[in-house]
């Protein structure tokens, strides 16, 4: 139906957005004439579609002035924002097309906030990769110190052994003739388990490159943690008293066998106990203590050493490690 406002002054502002997609339908005839309503709509959204506009409009056609039967549903005269000319004359607008959209400004609100949304989880991927890498590169960093570290702290861990070996063969040259045959045992025992001791730190390098690997298995068999303890405690006598210093070993009666690494096991005590004595500031004086609960068995290593610090506490099982002040 035609309506009886007239619309020769325009409104908004012209705009050539969608001109040339109506240049079929430039005729003096009227519009209603030549196209109905239904495909009026259906071309004009497909235009917007084109052009990246994906909600519908509301519209209507204008000719002379006045609303014609070009005209979508429910389209309301006082919400108009746009008013395309599409023909003209001496006397003004002959033929328009008035435009809105009702949806207008949640369709924009919704673009903008999805291209927000999108640049935001961008960022954040980017930015999560940039501190990924950084602290990967940190990492890195820190695993080379400490492996530099740990190359040059290898020839320190055979240093204990050595100097051992070294006492007890001083010990030898100088009383071996004053020394009863069980004495020169036990100065030779300690040669020997000394060596031992080394083989074992070299099979220790060997493990861990296997762990890294994944490769390494334990070789679990029935073992006395009594006498494991006893025999590291003897490793280090000679360097306690050498430094005027003492060890000793208490054991609770009890039933100590268990299966286990005996290898892994005697590793793990030598290098306790060797830390205890390493880390004396003065005389080492080492209390080690065994005894057996209901379900567990228990070594204390009591010293009076350095100590640790609480940022070596935090690394203390950290691969490679060692305090500075070792």
């Amino acid at each position: 139906s035609q309506g009886a406002s007239p619309y020769r002054s325009g409104f908004g502002v012209d705009t050539t957005m969608i001109s040339g997609f109506l240049d079929d339908f430039q005729s003096s005839l009227p519009w209603e004439t030549l196209i109905t309503s239904s495909e009026m709509d259906s071309l004009l959204q497909s235009e917007l579609r084109i052009r990246g506009i994906r909600t519908a409009p509301k519209w209507a056609i204008v000719e002379n002035g006045y609303l014609n039967s070009l005209i979508s549903d429910a389209f309301a005269t006082d919400k108009v924002s746009y008013n395309f000319v599409l023909a003209e004359s001496f006397f003004g607008p002959t033929r328009q097309l008035l435009m809105y959209f009702p949806s207008g400004k949640f369709y924009l609100a919704s673009r903008v906030y999805l291209n927000l949304f999108v640049t935001l989880f961008f960022s954040t991927v980017i930015l999560f990769a940039f501190f990924s890498v950084q602290r990967q590169g940190r990492k890195q960093k820190r695993l080379a110190v400490v492996k530099s570290d740990f190359i040059s702290n290898m020839s320190h861990e055979f240093k204990t052994p050595l100097a051992t070996i070294s006492l007890a063969v001083d010990a030898l040259l100088r009383n071996g003739d004053k020394m009863n045959a069980a004495q020169m045992q036990q100065y030779l025992g300690i040669i020997k388990s000394e060596n031992k001791r080394m083989n074992a730190q070299m099979e220790s390098v060997l493990q861990m490159s296997m762990m890294d690997k994944e490769e390494l298995t334990l070789t679990l068999a029935p073992m006395d943690i009594e006498a494991c303890l006893r025999e590291a405690v003897n490793h280090f006598k000679l360097s306690a008293e050498q430094r005027q210093g003492w060890i000793d070993l208490s054991c609770e009666v009890g039933d100590y066998e268990m299966e286990g690494d005996l290898i892994q096991f005697k590793s793990a005590l030598t290098n306790l106990i060797d830390n205890a004595i390493k880390y004396s500031l003065d005389a080492p004086q080492v209390s080690v203590k065994l005894a057996q609960s209901v379900d567990e068995f228990r070594i204390m290593v009591k010293d009076r050493g350095i100590g640790m610090d609480e940022d070596t506490k935090r690394q203390v099982f950290d691969r490679f490690y060692r305090a500075t002040k070792g």
